[in-house]
């Protein structure tokens, strides 16, 4: 039996499984941008080079922020080597795994951020990024996460078939 002289705190958490491309961002006080920004002219080609651009707004001061960009198959980072990054107002520490690039902050002030990867282009096809998502470890109740985005990759200037 529960005593009404003393106070019980818990939480509930809802999982499930849809497509990376049904997503929606929920409204709070953390959001999450990416974009990815081609940086030649023309279409997506093998041997391109484009830079994943990830835009964090936070209404207040966060400690211990996790990044985790699912990135698409076709995407190889230009820079793999693991480390502290350092920012103007925001460090972190980048972790470059096989198929995503986990981002660490220990503290995240209020305002606006903005985080730039590079990447290589590296086969030919149709592909989807999986989903970005920020959370503070010590309140998972500030997450936000945005869905996938599609593309296709020519092969040599080629039309993907």
């Amino acid at each position: 039996s529960v005593s009404p002289t003393h106070i019980s705190f818990g939480a509930l958490y809802f999982q499930s499984i849809q497509s990376v491309k049904d997503i929606k961002a929920p409204k709070g006080e953390l959001q999450i941008k990416r974009e990815i920004i081609p940086l030649q002219a023309g279409a997506l080609q093998v041997g391109s080079h484009v830079k994943v651009r990830i835009t964090l707004t936070s209404t207040r001061d966060l400690d211990f922020v996790q990044i985790i960009d699912n990135r698409a198959a076709c995407m190889e980072p230009v820079d793999k080597t693991s480390g502290y990054r350092y920012g103007r107002d925001c460090s972190y520490y980048l972790d470059v795994k096989d198929n995503c690039t986990n981002l660490f902050i220990g503290m995240l002030p209020k305002g606006v951020h903005v985080i730039e990867q590079e990447y290589y282009l590296d086969r030919s096809g149709t592909y989807t990024t999986g989903t970005v998502t920020a959370q503070c470890a010590y309140a998972p109740e500030f997450i936000s996460t945005e869905k996938g985005t599609s593309f296709s990759v020519r092969l040599n200037g080629s039309k993907v078939r």
